[in-house]
């Protein structure tokens, strides 16, 4: 391992433990005012709504900041790989449906769609374990790789170029983008015509959990229970290292839950939460 590999593994822990520790005790406080004003003898529906709003937009605003700076940090690692960044995001499963939270930058097309109608996504969530695809127009021809965006008949007739991102005089691969669906095609978004992708799930798979714990959180099989997902892809085939990314995207994946966990400790988890939301759902 190279000492500047070291030195992002060790950036990476030092910014989490600062943010989680300074994440779960702000949190606790700001539920802390919630369960205050919720067994109050005389309820205010204005306070408890106050106090819930408050949780709810500290925990979300600050999970959206500590997730860009973990980006910035992950696409130091990718820096000296290609000319091209990775675009990076987390995303999460709500209901039947995957659905974006927080991104590296924007894209130009709505991202929420059933989780069985994404390959990649549907692997993650039946087994448990990360996916990775290196040449998804070579898959996506032969039908090992469906996405709602491609258009699978006209990837049946795409031919690979011989060039796999950029020729030396800066021609784009037109015929791979038109496979996918952009909101504007005029002026479509290179970046999101990918040709490979890596989906590491946030999960609690391999830890040692205590039934206690287990039973506090109020979810089922909560130690097989994927909180979100830590997504890569680059518009070149085998951009990711198997042998290396997928370890190093699991060090990030399992930082970024903790926040998912905290956030659920004080919101899906809580009995002062859920009794707040039916409250104000009920006098609504």
């Amino acid at each position: 391992m190279s000492l500047e590999l070291i030195n992002i593994i060790k950036n990476a822990v030092c910014l989490n433990q600062g943010e989680i520790s300074q994440y779960s005790y702000i949190a606790s406080i700001l539920h802390r005012n919630l369960k205050e004003e919720f067994n109050t003898k005389h309820l205010n529906k204005e306070n408890v709504s106050n106090a819930l709003e408050a949780l709810i937009n500290y925990l979300n605003r600050n999970f959206n900041r500590v997730s860009e700076e973990n980006f910035k940090i992950l696409h130091k690692y990718f820096k000296k790989r290609s000319s091209q960044k990775p675009r990076i995001c987390i995303k999460a499963n709500y209901g039947s449906n995957i659905v974006e939270l927080f991104r590296d930058s924007e894209v130009d097309y709505i991202a929420e769609y059933p989780i069985e109608t994404n390959t990649g996504f549907d692997h993650v969530h039946k087994n448990g374990t990360y996916y990775l695809c290196n040449n998804i127009p070579e898959h996506a021809k032969s039908g090992q790789y469906i996405n709602p965006r491609l258009h699978l008949d006209i990837v049946k007739k795409y031919q690979p170029k011989f060039f796999n991102k950029l020729t030396s005089n800066g021609t784009h691969d037109q015929d791979w983008i038109s496979c996918w669906s952009h909101s504007n095609p005029q002026e479509p978004s290179l970046s999101s015509a990918y040709k490979s992708t890596l989906i590491i799930p946030l999960t609690l798979k391999n830890n040692q959990l205590s039934d206690i714990y287990k039973k506090l959180t109020n979810i089922e099989n909560i130690d097989r229970t994927i909180f979100g997902f830590l997504c890569f892809d680059h518009i070149e085939t085998n951009y990711f290292k198997e042998n290396l990314d997928v370890e190093i995207g699991y060090i990030f994946a399992d930082l970024l839950s903790l926040f998912l966990i905290q956030r659920l400790n004080y919101t899906s988890s809580s009995d002062t939460f859920i009794k707040a939301i039916k409250y104000l759902h009920k006098i609504s």
